[in-house]
């Protein structure tokens, strides 16, 4: 009897934890007018569709763009790969530190418009290799993918 009890204690505490969230793979390509962006940060932040009520979407998602502008999103935490099936609040930015080993915080110069960096919206349904997004040097003509 003890052991029993010992069991489903374990096995609340390793499935009775707080909320848990649909995680898919999410990947694709960023272009800056029509060119692959490279070395660009993403972040995804799941954002709810009724705040009052959700206050925790779950958790966010990052990427780093290679040198044709692909990505492949990575889970916050717990670690691992994807996004929080859902809306997020996206933001992109291409500045980074002149020198990693350098504590002087000095950054590069930011190759994209203000609007990129200050977020769009975007929705994740499911699993997906092709989330391309394509930013134009004119942001009023960029549109979020699935708009």
């Amino acid at each position: 009897m003890r052991n029993l009890l010992a069991l489903l204690v374990l096995g609340c505490i390793a499935g009775c934890g707080g909320p848990t969230y649909d995680v898919v793979p999410v990947s694709g390509v960023v272009t800056y007018n029509g060119k692959p962006l490279a070395g660009a940060q993403i972040q995804f932040q799941p954002r709810s569709p009724d705040a009052e009520k959700d206050t925790n979407p779950g958790p966010g998602s990052f990427a780093h763009t290679d040198d044709q502008g692909h990505f492949s999103a990575e889970v916050v935490d717990p670690p691992g790969e994807g996004a929080v099936i859902g809306i997020h609040h996206v933001v992109i930015s291409t500045q980074q530190e002149v020198d990693p080993t350098d504590d002087s915080g000095r950054l590069t110069r930011e190759k994209l418009p203000p609007r990129y960096r200050n977020g769009f919206e975007i929705t994740i349904s499911g699993p997906t290799d092709s989330l391309n997004i394509d930013l134009t040097k004119d942001p009023r003509k960029f549109v979020p993918p699935g708009s």
